[in-house]
């Protein structure tokens, strides 16, 4: 025993050296992260450095407000929220987190990989009435917008009730192909959207192998954010020149006049899944005790008269649900309901909000930034 004794404290030593060494390089991480992230404000940057460590910096800060949302984001376009403050600020800029086809249950697992970082924080979604009517690219976008790290973070999450893990869980799984390559993911959002007893005894067998995983993705995320950062010496200058140029493909919502679209979009109103995300997401916001804002967008209201359904039926299928669900989560909303045939709130009849509708988000992103809208 008293021989093994000198390699049990070798062992011990070099354990705890790497735990203060991985100590030491999250927070210098963490400095460097906050340090740079409003340089990275006008940046659209791929998709491989999406990052919630980038987001709980900007949420660090008091001078910057997350707004979440899809394409709108990324479009370029005059008044732009993201450039209006940036160059003409009123006390803080605005971060935009979301790309073409992100909806509800992305955000959600967005905020599960931020946390307790969100108690006390301002933040805005932009809900875009096409993730609740447009089916046919919905899968494809959640595929390519899923980050293995934040799933993790959401699964594991000890921030979030087990109830509402529980139906994020059986939601997650139903797009199969981001599980593939990850058996201990799948297995446990298996385990946590199960109800049965033997799942809820096996699930807190892998939570130190889910937490493990975890660990070493979030190590990683802070790791491709300092090496972005440490490579490009004048961040907000490369970005200024070769940044937001690009326009995502294939999230058009154009009909074709030929088909029987009134139907159809009325029934996908109805019965859209969107809507169970959409009230995830925001228990989610009151759990993790952020102070959020819903930014509605219009639906295209002239189009679709002419496709044959009506402004009551939008209002009915739609606005009126948001509100609901917004007041039974007790979160602010600004719907814009009243914008719903303006010729140009939005841009064609996208899901993508012009120079004036953008001067309406701008205006509202400013007074609850202010406490006007609280």
């Amino acid at each position: 025993m008293a021989a093994g004794r000198p390699h049990l404290a070798a062992a011990l030593l070099a354990t705890a050296i790497s735990v203060v060494a991985l100590a030491g390089g999250v927070i210098y991480a963490r400095e460097l992260e906050g340090r740079y992230v409003r340089d990275l404000i006008p940046a659209k940057l791929p998709m491989e450095y999406r990052s919630a460590a980038l987001h709980a910096a900007a949420l660090r800060r008091t001078d910057t407000l997350l707004l979440y949302g899809s394409s709108e984001l990324t479009i370029p376009e005059a008044y732009r929220a993201s450039d209006v403050f940036r160059k003409h600020s009123t006390g803080f800029q605005v971060f935009p987190v979301g790309r073409a086809g992100t909806t509800s249950l992305i955000i959600l697992q967005n905020l599960a990989a931020i946390g307790s970082t969100l108690r006390g924080k301002r933040i805005v979604v932009s809900v875009s009435p096409t993730w609740f009517y447009v089916r046919s690219i919905r899968r494809d976008y959640y595929a390519g917008n899923f980050s293995p790290m934040e799933a993790y973070a959401l699964a594991f999450s000890t921030d979030l009730s087990r109830s509402l893990r529980q139906r994020a869980a059986s939601r997650m799984l139903v797009d199969g192909r981001t599980l593939r390559q990850d058996p201990v993911l799948a297995f446990s959002l298996r385990l946590l959207a199960s109800r049965r007893p033997s799942s809820r005894a096996l699930y807190p067998l892998v939570w130190p192998l889910g937490k493990l995983e975890e660990l070493v993705l979030r190590l990683r995320d802070h790791w491709k954010i300092v090496r972005l950062i440490r490579s490009h010496a004048d961040l907000a200058a490369r970005f200024e020149r070769g940044a937001n140029l690009e326009r995502p493909t294939g999230e058009s919502t154009v009909l074709d006049p030929g088909r029987p679209y009134a139907a159809e979009m009325m029934s996908n109103l109805r019965n859209s899944t969107e809507w169970l995300d959409l009230e995830l997401l925001l228990e989610a916001l009151q759990q993790l005790g952020a102070r959020p804002l819903l930014l509605g967008m219009p639906i295209a209201g002239s189009f679709y008269d002419r496709q044959g359904v009506s402004r009551l039926e939008r209002h009915e299928l739609y606005y009126q649900r948001l509100r609901e669900l917004a007041q039974r989560r007790s979160v602010p909303l600004v719907d814009f309901e009243s914008e719903d045939e303006s010729a140009t709130f939005l841009s064609g009849v996208g899901s993508h909000l012009s120079p004036e509708g953008w001067l309406y988000y701008d205006d509202a992103l400013d007074r609850f930034y202010h406490g006007a809208l609280d």
